[in-house]
């Protein structure tokens, strides 16, 4: 019995080197690496905030003219983006409007200058109101190209009122101003 076993043994050893040998052996060709290029996708994203949303010039009539005096108001705000970006201004109605009616000889809008700077830096965006009520490339915007982002940047918005002899009716002037942000990607960087 004893050599039924070892016959039995023997013929499972050979056949396990018969099968090993009918696999091919890897010849100079045969990979024996593979590999895998990974990358991942980054979009490009920009947000803007604010502390105050609402500022005033304050009482702006001349007592000695009927018209207005020249005044300033500064504006703060932060900007965070990724990567080069855009800003935009606009004027709701031109400069400051009232609804009140009355003669012609009193004005109901008063124009004003904005000054809009990142981070103090000398380049930025000086419009009048007039120029930020136009739509589209004609309106008060401005590429910041050469940045490559800017994280939780300082940005100042500053308004003027220039001095006007010319009479204002009576009563509230206010315009609404829009702040806008967005990332240039790809030909808007021209």
């Amino acid at each position: 019995m004893r050599a039924g076993l070892a016959a039995a043994m023997l013929s499972v050893v050979f056949a396990g080197q018969a099968s090993a040998l009918e696999r091919p052996l890897p010849t100079p060709n045969d990979r024996t690496d593979i590999t895998y290029e990974v990358t991942g996708v980054i979009s490009p994203r920009c947000a803007i905030d604010q502390e105050s949303h609402q500022a005033s010039f304050g009482q702006i009539l001349d007592q000695q003219t009927g018209g207005n005096v020249a005044r300033q108001i500064d504006l703060s705000f932060s900007i965070d983006c990724n990567s080069p970006f855009q800003l935009r201004m606009e004027s709701q109605n031109g400069g400051l409007s009232t609804d009140m009616q009355g003669a012609a000889v009193f004005r109901r809008l008063i124009p004003y200058q904005a000054a809009l700077t990142v981070d103090g830096r000398r380049r930025g965006l000086e419009c009048t109101s007039t120029q930020m009520a136009a739509s589209g490339r004609d309106g008060c915007n401005v590429k910041f190209t050469a940045e490559r982002g800017a994280r939780n940047a300082a940005g100042a918005l500053q308004l003027s009122l220039d001095a006007s002899p010319a009479p204002l009716l009576a009563g509230r002037y206010q315009d609404r101003i829009v702040v806008q942000i967005s990332p240039l990607v790809g030909g808007d960087r021209d």
